[in-house]
C-alpha cells in the first residue's frame, strides 16, 4: 500500500509542477488588450471598469501603453480618456475628444454634502479606485498636457447626466483637498502661481463663486 501511495503523492505534485510551467509560458495569463485608434500614433488600454451608482453609466478608464505592451509609469498613472458606456443601451462616448492629454485624480462626486474629501456617507472615497455608493452626478479630474508642463493643471468638471467637461480651474499646481457643500456646490483648497488659496466652486455652471488667498505665514 505505502508504494502506491507514494507514487500517488509524486504523480500529483508532477502535475501541478506542469500546470505552473504552462502558466508561466502564458497558457493562463490575462495580458489587456491593447487598443489602437485610428489617426492616434499611441497605444491605449483599458484600465479600472467602475458602474457608477444611480446612473445606467459604466466608467471605463484608457491608459497609454509604451511599446511593450506595459501601462506606461505604472498602473493607473497614465490615464488618457475615460470612456461611459451606457448599460441600457450600448452607447459610449469619450469624456475628451483625443487622448493627447493626462487625467490625473480622478473624483466621482455624489450629491450631498456628506462628500467630504471626496468621501461618501459610507466612508467610499471618490477618487481613481471606486466610485461612492451614492448616486454619481460630477466627474472632477485634474487634466495636464504632457506637451506643454508648464502651462500647469485644468480641473476640469463633467457632469454625467449630460454635457462636456469644462475647466472650472486653469493654470494650477494641485488640489489639496475638496469638500461638497451641497449637491452643486464645492470648496477646494488649491495651490495656484505658488499661492494657497480657497475657493467655492459652482459645478454645474463651471465657475468659481469665492476666491480668498490662505496665509500659512
Amino acid at each position: 500500500m505505502w508504494p502506491f501511495a507514494i507514487l500517488g503523492v509524486l504523480a500529483a505534485i508532477a502535475l501541478i509542477w506542469l500546470m505552473v510551467i504552462v502558466l508561466d509560458l502564458g497558457g493562463g495569463r490575462r495580458e489587456r488588450p491593447v487598443i489602437a485608434n485610428a489617426g492616434e500614433e499611441r497605444r491605449f488600454t483599458v484600465g479600472q471598469i467602475e458602474p457608477l451608482n444611480g446612473t445606467s453609466l459604466i466608467a471605463i478608464e484608457i491608459a497609454a501603453v509604451d511599446a511593450s505592451g506595459s501601462i506606461s509609469k505604472g498602473y493607473g498613472s497614465d490615464q488618457r480618456n475615460l470612456l461611459l458606456l451606457d448599460r441600457s443601451s450600448g452607447r459610449s462616448r469619450r469624456v475628451l475628444p483625443d487622448n493627447s492629454r493626462r487625467i490625473q485624480n480622478l473624483r466621482y462626486l455624489p450629491d450631498g454634502s456628506s462628500a467630504a474629501a471626496g468621501m461618501d456617507g459610507a466612508g467610499n472615497i471618490a477618487g481613481t479606485t471606486k466610485p461612492p455608493r451614492k448616486p454619481v452626478r460630477f466627474v472632477m479630474f485634474e487634466l495636464s498636457d504632457p506637451a506643454h508642463s508648464e502651462k500647469g493643471l485644468d480641473l476640469m468638471v463633467l457632469t454625467v447626466s449630460a454635457g462636456e467637461p469644462a475647466a472650472v480651474l486653469q493654470g494650477i499646481d494641485g488640489v489639496d483637498h475638496l469638500e461638497m457643500l451641497d449637491d452643486e456646490h464645492a470648496t477646494v483648497i488649491v495651490r495656484q502661481k505658488g499661492q494657497l488659496r480657497f475657493k467655492v466652486l459652482d459645478l454645474p455652471a463651471h465657475r468659481v463663486t469665492e476666491d480668498h488667498p490662505i496665509d500659512i505665514g
